[in-house]
């Protein structure tokens, strides 16, 4: 009876302080928002983003004409396109995050993910002499964490195992498959 009385109080004392929580947690302000993505320089990081992927469009490209024209090397004419197919991708990123608008995407997040004291919480961490210092070095660490991952899935690529376990993979995927008839 008294592990039970304890279990109940237990319980609702769990219950009341998740209620009050959720009670006193105020919805995040469109202004605080707004002012947390400034300080948090989401549309330069967002910018970032877009930039730290031109050296990958490159590749991409080299690749491309590579792939096309069966150059091992490319000629002068041959990377005079690589650029111009990079500079193709990197501009339909950026209409891409035009229409998709980012920084509302953001916005609209951090208002139904964040109470207004958490915001506000965030905002005087961000005003911060340690949270100026660690934004200021966000760029930096998206950039390395960017290339580090493409160097990752460009030497995981490359592998001579795991592209034969990809290729198996999708064989045996379609291999169940009607075959298109070859044309006459």
């Amino acid at each position: 009876m008294f592990k039970k009385t304890i279990t109940h109080f237990i319980l609702a004392c769990v219950c009341c302080y998740s209620f009050s929580q959720t009670a006193l947690a105020t919805p995040a302000q469109p202004a605080s928002v707004q002012e947390l993505i400034r300080l948090s320089n989401a549309e330069q990081l967002v910018k970032e983003a877009v930039k730290n992927y031109a050296p990958y469009f490159q590749k991409h490209s080299e690749q491309v004409i590579k792939d096309y024209t069966g150059h091992q090397t490319l000629t002068e004419q041959d990377q005079v396109a690589a650029q111009k197919i990079s500079k193709i991708f990197v501009n339909t990123v950026e209409v891409f995050l035009q229409q998709a608008k980012p920084i509302e995407i953001i916005q609209n997040i951090y208002t139904k993910q964040l109470s207004e004291e958490e915001v506000q919480a965030y905002i005087r961490f961000l005003k911060s002499p340690e949270g100026q210092s660690i934004n200021k070095k966000m760029p930096i660490i998206l950039q390395q964490t960017v290339q580090q991952i493409n160097q990752a899935t460009e030497k995981l690529t490359q592998d001579k195992k795991f592209q034969q376990q990809m290729t198996q993979q999708i064989a045996d995927v379609l291999k169940p498959l009607p075959k298109k008839a070859p044309s006459k």
